[in-house]
């Protein structure tokens, strides 16, 4: 029960990670449509690349997907209390 638990609560930040990287690629993009062409680039700095955002979100996405593996998927343990009995396991009649 509590590998359930904390399964659900790592997809939720791994959710969480997602839906925040989806806001700061919106806003980041919104900042260089408006304000990036009026910006001197020649003495700046290089733009960031997408290669940290990506791996952040690829990180997200594998949370996400484990986190849900292991809250909804019974363990061992559930899946053989939940089985019924072999017939040949049956005690003396």
């Amino acid at each position: 029960m509590r590998g359930d638990i904390w399964g659900l609560i790592t997809a939720a930040i791994g959710l969480a990670t997602i839906v925040l990287l989806v806001v700061y690629g919106t806003a980041y993009g919104t900042w260089l449509d408006e304000i990036g062409p009026f910006i001197d680039l020649e003495d700046a700095a290089a733009a960031p690349t997408i290669a940290l955002p990506a791996a952040i979100g690829l990180l997200a996405i594998v949370q996400l997907v484990g986190g849900l593996a292991v809250g909804l998927i019974p363990s061992h343990r559930e899946r053989v209390a939940a089985a019924p009995a072999h017939p040949s396991d049956a005690g003396p009649e």
